[in-house]
């Protein structure tokens, strides 16, 4: 979590730095990156830039130019070298010479599976360098206009794809399988095998993550892929591949064309097959990967015979829920997936359900604040480029004409601007539909028409209850709709977020208080479902899915490879259904991801494949009945002041022998078996009962703690501890007389010593200062948390520890002041005079701002023996307030040090200066390893939590002005070595 604050603060502190010397230090970096042609600062109508093809391992310019306008300003600041209809020849030809069986494959050339690891490797290191990052967020700025977090965000998605493919993770993507034969020297074996020349087309919207994750799925696995990007923003991916070209990638493996759609759509119709003959001289591909928009996505499906996966729109809705959480943070997910990248994504959030009890909210209020700060000036809004202003208003001024709507928000021309007319430009706009009016079927088609802007329909129960019986209709508009992206259900009732996702069908469909339909990480499946057509990203089962298909060999297994065409059952519907089942993101993950594995591959049986599937379902139902168990456990919880039904950890020994399966029906398909036999061994159930007794005659005498006698107390926790001694039949050889007798009694049984009964021992033992148990309580581990969560504050109560606090407060009061008065002294040498002051502003640090506990608390921050092994449990253990005030602490270092930017770390003032508080003075590193170790192991938690939020954002201003400071000093520091070189070459 920390990390991804670092990173975000240093993308702002980058995005406002306009200076003199800030440009003079891109200027360098850039002319600095030995791949890239262009420079995106520098990118203008005066200087334009230029994007080349690439074929036949050569990049080419044409005849032909397209000049595309800049969508800020309306300029010409960028030649497109555009391949015609006339010069596709080259690309045929580069593509004929890549026959079925791909460049490699399992048999052949497998070393290059390693090659394409070292070259992910590489380009995941180049990616993850600041200038580098740093280029590709603001080439993308400049070409598909989004914010500067926006942009880097799809920078580090692709730099995290390639770091998931480092090594021998291509070569993993190849896994093969084995199936004993019917006789001796029989075997069946199935490989992962490429189509060999495919093509790839690609949009505008995401000009490097789309296609970089694209296009290395197919290189991964040994295809010869075309790659054609929007010409709008092309230029983006031709830089990165002369990146690519630089951490290995070999010239001719891709072919990189600009060209307009009818002349690409020539190029794929002369390279498909017919009946399997090649017609004179064609490139032959044997798949075609397309993202784009559903019309063309429909064209191509017919034109190339099937031959197509598709990634294509979205009509993206987001359910509110009946149970109201969290709503400032809703309403920013709710502005951020309807409005971020001006709303041109295929994920973004179109169509809101919201249930009435949101209503009653500041939602709606929030949601058009969050709105209306959007700017044109930081790219936060910004121009739609498939879209006019014209044509976006105009399908506004139809949904104002259906009774009962409104317009929320919006609806207008952005101002004071200079974006072409050829594009659109208007402010994030929100209307509101009645349900009802949707459901008409001379509305429904309207409503649920795509506009990739920064616009979406919302749908509210405002005046009318939202019951069950209406969620049917909301199921029902869900049902009628075409495309299936992505989806979110805001809720975290269980029975409702099971109720809606068992009804639709999405690719990706984000459950719980924190879902979303956008922001889709590297890390799981995105795309359509409910297609046979449909195409995947990201991950291994994406890149298996659209670009392998099985190798035919066994003969034994003829028959089911008849009904496969490339990685897509036509015949098996279960493929189908396990894609859908990604939608299931937000729990059951390992069940689902072995769902996906076990039937998406061809060559599994069909019947296995049925069992499977039934199976693995049956275990979804029967764990999510497990959520209602929960919740009436939750309802009905016994009371403290009663005894546990089994305190201690019964014997399995001569349990699990005596128990038998139940007679049921064979027939039934349920995982869970029930069980008979079950009984409590007879030493077990008395050392329960003993527990039990001992819980309600201690419960009794805690009613009044003044009452309590200490020697009374004793007596009885001795009878008790002996009474468990007899039934266990352990020895102890000390005398009942022994002031040590209790606690070796408890270091003995401590393990029959019930929860609820230790809790009230450790009660009685700190009112009655009894400190030698309660010591051996907290050795054996007999004392958890939950059991006696307040027993430090106690203790400190008890012990007087406040007093040896305050003692240790004036410790670091008289060493600061020492510190102060050797920096006065002026016949101190130079040196020594330096220590001193850097060691006075060290101490003053500590000392100021920081209660007497806090103080104390340095001295766990800065030991060396202390890592985050040791800490993480022990945080783990904190309630949400001490959490709470550990954040606030460290937030008071990362305020000192951005305070005090010339403080550092004065080792040998200890030994020099006899100021032995600064070994103990915690570093900046310090702070930043645990405040990252807090947020990341304890951050679901805390994000429950109002105050923290506010403790976050406060973190997050300081976090962006160190960065910022780190950022000047490295700049600084590349000057300096410059300037070192250039001295050293006078």
């Amino acid at each position: 979590m920390l990390k991804l604050l670092v990173n975000r603060a240093a993308n702002v502190s980058t995005s406002r730095n306009h200076n003199g010397f800030a440009a003079f230090s891109l200027s360098r970096c850039v002319h600095s990156l030995q791949f890239a042609t262009v420079d995106a600062e520098e990118v203008s109508g005066s200087r334009p830039a230029e994007v080349l093809n690439l074929v036949q391992g050569k990049w080419v310019g044409s005849s032909n130019s397209n000049t595309v306008v800049d969508p800020l300003n309306g300029d010409s600041f960028i030649q497109v070298a555009e391949v015609d209809e006339t010069g596709i020849q080259p690309f045929v030809e580069s593509l004929s010479s890549c026959p079925k069986h791909g460049v490699h494959n399992p048999f052949k050339a497998p070393e290059r599976y390693l090659m394409y690891g070292d070259i992910s490797t590489k380009a995941a290191h180049m990616l993850s360098l600041p200038k580098v990052s740093d280029f590709f967020t603001r080439l993308i700025q400049r070409v598909s206009p989004k914010s500067y977090q926006q942009a880097f965000g799809e920078v580090y998605v692709t730099q995290k794809f390639l770091e998931n493919f480092c090594g021998d993770q291509v070569r993993f993507l190849a896994r093969s399988f084995a199936v004993p034969g019917n006789h001796l020297g029989q075997q069946s074996h199935g490989f992962r095998w490429p189509y060999g020349p495919v093509a790839i087309i690609t949009p505008f919207n995401f000009p490097l993550e789309i296609p970089v994750l694209q296009l290395m799925g197919a290189l991964y696995m040994g295809n010869k892929p075309v790659l054609k990007v929007d010409s709008k923003v092309s230029i983006v991916m031709e830089q990165m591949l002369r990146l690519l070209h630089t951490c290995g990638l070999p010239v001719e493996d891709v072919d990189f064309i600009n060209s307009d759609g009818k002349t690409m759509n020539k190029l794929l119709l002369e390279m498909i097959l017919d009946h399997e003959v090649v017609l004179n001289l064609q490139a032959n591909p044997r798949m075609t990967l397309f993202t784009g928009s559903s019309r063309v996505a429909e064209k191509l499906a017919l034109d190339l015979k099937g031959r197509v996966k598709l990634e294509d729109a979205g009509f993206d809705w987001k359910i509110l829920g009946p149970d109201v959480h969290q709503e400032d943070y809703t309403a920013w997910v709710c502005d951020q997936d309807a409005y971020a990248c001006s709303g041109q994504k295929c994920s973004a959030q179109s169509l809101l359900f919201m249930h009435e009890n949101w209503s009653k909210t500041s939602l709606l209020s929030k949601l058009k604040d969050l709105a209306e700060r959007r700017k044109l000036t930081d790219l936060t809004i910004g121009p739609v480029l498939t879209v006019t202003t014209d044509s976006m208003l105009e399908h506004v001024n139809k949904l104002l004409e259906i009774p009962g709507s409104k317009l929320l928000f919006g609806g207008r021309p952005l101002e004071d601007h200079s974006i072409p007319s050829i594009y659109g430009a208007i402010k994030p706009t929100a209307v509101y539909v009645p349900l009802e009016e949707i459901m008409k079927d001379n509305n429904f088609e309207l409503v649920t028409k795509e506009i990739f802007g920064p616009f979406q329909v919302w749908e509210g129960r405002i005046i009318t209850d939202y019951k069950n019986s209406q969620l049917s209709v909301v199921l029902d508009a869900l049902e009628r709709m075409h495309n299936h992206l992505t989806a979110a259900v805001v809720s975290n009732d269980p029975l409702f977020v099971q109720e809606v996702i068992g009804k639709t069908v999405n690719g990706t469909t984000y459950a719980g208080l924190r879902a979303r339909t956008t922001g889709a990480p590297q890390n799981h499946w995105f795309g359509p479902a409910g297609d046979p057509r449909g195409a995947g990203i990201g991950t291994p089962e994406a890149i298996k899915l659209n670009i392998l298909r099985i190798a035919p060999v066994p003969v034994s297994e003829k028959q089911l490879l008849c009904i496969c065409k490339g990685n897509t059952v036509y015949n098996d519907p279960f493929p189908y259904l396990a894609r859908s089942l990604w939608r299931w993101n937000f729990g059951y993950r390992h069940m689902t991801l072995q769902l996906l594995i076990t039937i998406s591959d061809p060559c599994v049986a069909l019947t296995s494949t049925v069992a499977s599937v039934a199976n693995m379902l049956n275990l979804a139902i029967s764990t999510m009945t497990l959520l209602e168990v929960i919740k009436d456990a939750s309802i009905n919880s016994k009371p403290l002041d009663l005894p546990l039904d089994y305190p201690i950890v019964l014997n399995p020994d001569s349990i699990l022998p005596n128990l038998k399966p139940k007679d049921i029906d064979e027939s039934s398909s349920s995982l869970i078996k029930p069980l008979i036999g079950w009984n409590v061994p007879p030493t077990d159930a008395e050392i329960t009962d003993i527990n039990k007794k001992f819980f309600t005659q201690l419960n009794a005498k805690f009613m009044n703690t003044n009452n309590l006698d200490k020697g009374e107390f004793i007596s009885s926790l001795k009878s008790y501890l002996e009474n468990i001694r007899d039934k266990v039949g352990v020895v102890i050889e000390v005398d009942t007389s022994s002031s040590d007798y209790n606690r070796i009694l408890i270091d003995k049984l401590g393990t029959f010593v019930g929860k609820d009964v230790a809790g009230l021992v450790l009660n009685g033992c700190v009112s009655l200062e009894i400190w030698d148990v309660i010591e051996a309580l907290i050795v054996n581990v007999t004392i958890e948390h939950s059991c006696y969560s307040n027993l430090i504050t106690k203790l400190v109560e008890k012990r007087d520890a406040y007093d040896s606090m305050v003692t240790v407060k004036l410790e670091w009061e008289s060493q600061a002041v020492l510190a102060i008065e050797t920096a006065s002294d002026s016949k101190l040498k130079t040196k020594k005079l330096v220590m001193a002051k850097e060691a006075s502003i060290l101490l003053m640090m500590a000392y100021d701002g920081f209660s007497a506990s806090e103080t104390c608390l340095h001295y766990l921050i800065a030991s060396s023996n202390i890592n985050d092994v040791v800490l993480s449990p022990s945080f783990g253990k904190l309630n949400g307030k001490e959490l709470l005030n550990l954040i606030r602490y460290l937030a008071k270092w990362l305020k000192k040090y951005q305070r005090f930017p010339q403080a550092r770390p004065c080792p040998r003032a200890s030994s020099v200066l006899n100021l032995k508080a600064c070994d103990w003075v915690p570093k900046l590193e310090d702070v930043i390893k645990y405040l990252g170790l807090v947020l990341d192991e304890k951050f679901s938690s805390l994000v429950l939590h109002p105050l923290f939020h506010e403790e976050l954002r406060s973190i997050e201003e300081m976090v962006s002005c160190l960065t910022s400071e780190a950022k000047f000093c490295n700049l600084m520091a590349d000057v300096i070595d410059i300037l070192k070189i250039d001295r050293e070459n006078l």
